[in-house]
């Protein structure tokens, strides 16, 4: 026998399909192209947010590293760190001050991994060579601005002043060898290794070697820095950080990945239950193929042909509509994100092209696997006897009684499960990602603004204490602080006073403090200054810090363990700040600390120390400890005071026992509360005495109502990007439910008219198909209600950094039950109205599914 090739005839009816059937293949083909739309945009989004974080790194810290080990290197350290299998690059560099007259200077060596692939992307022009010997020097154009030497160039002589670790000071001419200007734009030069080994520093010295590496996968950060920290048996001194938060980068990566997973399945129960009802609806076409000869294979083909071709056209409808709005979307993704730039480079990449078609493709297959193999496999007898469903009864057989309506409405849903379970899980997971878009946008600002001490609505702060103690100022005086009380809509205020105090040496308390304090900041040895602190403590700086009652239950409600408040407002105890130095609560609890106010030397008093204040505490105020000379502060903190050579010892007391004792305080910060939160008028009112006062220059301040208006742009952005994804999720859910339920409807017009036919009326038909709404509505409501809101407090909770209240927008919510339900109600009623005017009773009764 011949073979009879088929191949351009199953193409012709595979075209001539899709032609004939143009609503539904319309309504698959703008699943299709929503689904790669929405694909393509957050995968590009994800390339885009991911090289702009690149560039900004770049941009802000000048090199390109990813985590640092600084105190202070050995080679047994370095080595350990090469060995990891989760780091790819590690650099080193060495560090001391110079001075270029009496102008001080950093001079760095880089080794050749650092110099490469660290710091060259940060370079923007280059001229010249890295130095090869002692006597070379390669300088930044900023170096030269800065210390009018402008006219210096490659060739010439700079006369470099240096201190050797013995002490030794040198003056060396040195030959500029090269001339960079690059990001960081500081007054650097850099030098040979044998410059930092003629002047007797190695990189394990503390303040000279520092660690950078890379990470080769960066999504396991945690499990490498806490690798590094168990193996390289850190000092003291010694510490590990990271440049740039891996953690905030996993979430929004998880956060697109849900987003890929939700819009993959919301397109997969579409297409199923597209699928499903064509082939239902042409079952008998199909099975009339069979009787003329076609074969399972030929009907397999034609099937997959008609797939392939619609799905081909959604693909490249969808991925040229990504292309258009990923540069009007994926900038104001970015900004919301958390990077902030003014030029925000859009990135295509065709390798997520490549994924998002395959992602695509795959669900697809998947979703038309079941509904195609129904088809091919089906007889011709199976075909012309075929049904949508079996019936299935659940429960008591009663068929009378008043709620036979409701049982039959909810008989027709068990009738057709899969279907059913479809439909429900397409729009719970629409209101879903509706209610978590809502919830999230809505409280934006107020989640991300910048928190205030004591959760107030205003925070002034006293900048002239960032300079030194001679030069500090009091713009919060008496009289300051009476018309800022006075002010209407001004509830309370309160004030962080401060004092500088010396603590004297005692063998029990101070004596370890400094050891350890020395240990853990300072490049001389405790031991080398013990004897001076012992004969002149006024010497080395310490503060109190007064704080209020309310201050103090504010914070005796978030310590681990609760301080007596009678000792404490009597000046009995005190709370000592860490100083980053690891202490507990069990090492100083009872600790006794005395101390006098400077030139009171007769009058000393005498503290218990009560408890410890952590290391991001709001009330460490002026003159915080620099963590170390190379420049490690807490810079995240937005309540840091200045960061001079500051304190070694900082307690805080009751603001009534410094006020009675102390001479000379300072005020470093207010605080002010709204008798109502976010009030304009009297924020407006706060700013015009600030403006007023005489020592305006010197007052800072933020609240509140700055820090929501700064994140306003990124919460409309929010809002934009948010009802983006829910409308396209939550399209593909409602024309899931209409598709299923005109189908449902349509292949029950006998069943329906034979009700009719025994005594059911048109209002019972309407209460019937408005039930069966109404089950829906309900159901998808419930699973929103209960595992769609665990979802929102999840994602809240996850996104909270500064423990918002959580609460649901409710005008949104509303909104979106009302829509629910209008469309559960209309578009049943609306299909049975078109059956009703489909024929006669006896017509209907005749209609098998022709």
């Amino acid at each position: 026998m011949l073979k009879n090739n088929n191949q351009a005839v199953i193409r012709k009816m595979a075209v001539r399909s899709i032609r004939s059937n143009r609503k539904k293949n319309s309504l698959y083909l703008v699943a299709i192209v929503l689904a790669v739309l929405m694909l393509f945009t957050v995968m590009q989004t994800g390339a885009s947010y991911m090289h702009m974080q690149y560039v900004w790194r770049l941009h802000s810290v000048g090199e390109l590293y990813d985590g640092i080990l600084m105190g202070g290197v050995t080679k047994e350290q370095e080595e350990t760190v090469k060995a990891d299998p989760g780091i790819e690059v590690v650099g080193i560099t060495e560090f001391m001050l110079g001075n270029i007259g009496e102008k001080n200077i950093s001079i760095i060596y880089e080794d050749k991994n650092y110099r490469e692939k660290m710091h060259q992307p940060g370079i923007l022009h280059q001229e010249g060579r890295y130095p090869e010997t002692a006597d070379e020097v390669m300088v930044t154009k900023t170096l030269l601005e800065k210390r009018k030497l402008e006219n210096l160039t490659i060739g010439d002589t700079l006369l470099l002043s240096y201190q050797k670790k013995d002490g030794t000071q040198v003056e060396k001419p040195m030959k500029i060898t090269g001339i960079i200007d690059d990001y960081e734009e500081t007054a650097n030069c850099f030098v040979t290794e044998e410059v930092f080994e003629q002047a007797g520093y190695s990189q394990a010295d503390y303040g000279c070697g520092i660690l950078y590496y890379q990470y080769r996968f960066w999504f396991a950060s945690d499990r490498i820095e806490n690798r590094l920290k168990e193996e390289l048996n850190l000092e003291r001194k010694q510490s590990i950080q990271t440049t740039w938060d891996c953690d905030k980068v996993k979430e929004i990566f998880l956060g697109m990945l849900g987003i890929i997973m939700l819009t993959c399945l919301s397109a997969y129960l579409l297409i199923y239950n597209i699928m499903y009802l064509s082939i239902e609806d042409n079952i008998r076409y199909y099975g009339l193929l069979r009787a003329v000869g076609m074969t399972e294979s030929q009907m397999h083909r034609l099937l997959w042909q008609k797939q392939i071709i619609l799905s081909g056209i959604g693909i490249l409808l969808g991925t040229g509509l990504g292309f258009l709005t990923s540069y009007l979307v994926i900038p104001g993704t970015i900004r919301v994100l958390g990077i902030r730039t003014e030029k925000m480079a859009v990135t295509i990449k065709p390798e997520f092209l490549v994924l998002t078609i395959a992602i695509m493709a795959v669900t697809v297959y998947l979703a038309s696997r079941k509904p195609v193999r129904v088809a091919e496999r089906i007889s011709v007898m199976e075909a012309l006897g075929y049904q949508t469903s079996k019936t299935v009864y659940t429960g008591k057989k009663k068929r009378t009684g008043k709620n036979i309506i409701y049982r039959l409405a909810w008989q027709q849903l068990c009738r057709m499960k899969k279907k059913t379970i479809l439909v429900i899980l397409s729009l719970s997971t629409s209101l879903t990602v509706f209610l978590c878009v809502v919830t999230l946008a809505g409280s934006q600002s107020k989640r991300t603004a910048e928190l205030q001490y004591m959760n107030a609505d205003m925070e002034l702060t006293n900048k002239s204490m960032v300079a030194d103690v001679s030069d500090w100022k009091q713009p919060f005086d008496d009289a300051f602080c009476e018309k800022l009380l006075k002010i209407d809509g001004v509830k309370e205020i309160h004030k962080l006073n401060y004092s500088t105090i010396v603590v004297p040496w005692e063998p029990d308390f101070s004596d370890q403090w400094m050891r350890d304090f020395y240990d853990q900041w300072m490049y001389i040895k405790y031991d080398d200054v013990r004897e001076e602190y012992q004969q002149n403590p006024e010497h080395f700086m310490a503060l109190v810090v007064g704080i209020d009652e309310k201050t103090f239950h504010y914070i005796n409600q978030q310590n681990e363990t609760a301080i007596d408040e009678k000792s404490f407002l009597a000046g009995e105890s005190c709370l000592l700040c860490q100083q980053y130095m690891g202490y507990t609560n069990a090492d100083v609890k009872n600790k006794k600390i005395s101390f006098y106010f400077p030139g009171q030397e007769t009058k000393k008093y005498s503290t218990s120390v009560a408890g410890l204040q952590k290391d991001d505490s709001p009330y460490r105020g002026p003159s915080e400890v620099s963590l170390s000379v190379a420049g490690i502060q807490e810079d995240d903190s937005p309540y840091l005071g200045p960061t001079a050579m500051g304190p070694t010892i900082m307690i805080l007391v009751s603001d009534s026992f410094l006020e009675d004792k102390a001479e000379s305080l300072w005020t470093y910060k207010v605080s002010v509360i709204y008798d109502e939160e976010y009030d304009k008028e009297t924020e407006k009112k706060v700013k015009e005495l600030i403006q007023e006062s005489k020592d305006a220059k010197d007052i800072t301040w933020s609240s509140k109502l700055k820090g929501i208006k700064e994140q306003k742009p990124a919460e409309q952005k929010m809002w934009q990007l948010g009802m983006g994804i829910a409308i396209v999720l939550g399209f593909i859910g409602v024309m899931n439910y209409i598709n299923t339920e005109l189908g449902s409807i349509s292949g029950r017009r006998r069943e329906i008219a034979i009700l009719e036919s025994i005594g059911m009326t048109g209002k019972q038909q309407r209460r019937l198909l408005l039930t069966e709404g109404m089950y829906y509505a309900g159901i998808s409501l419930f699973l929103t209600a209960t595992v769609g809101l665990g979802i929102d407090v999840l994602l809240f909770q996850r996104m909270n950094y500064h423990k918002v209240a959580f609460s649901i927008p409710v005008i949104p919510v509303v909104v979106m039950i009302v829509t629910l339900f209008a469309l559960c109600i209309f578009v049943p009623l609306a299909a049975g109205r078109f059956m009703e005017g489909d024929g006669t009773l006896v017509e209907r009764i005749h209609h098998v599914g022709e």
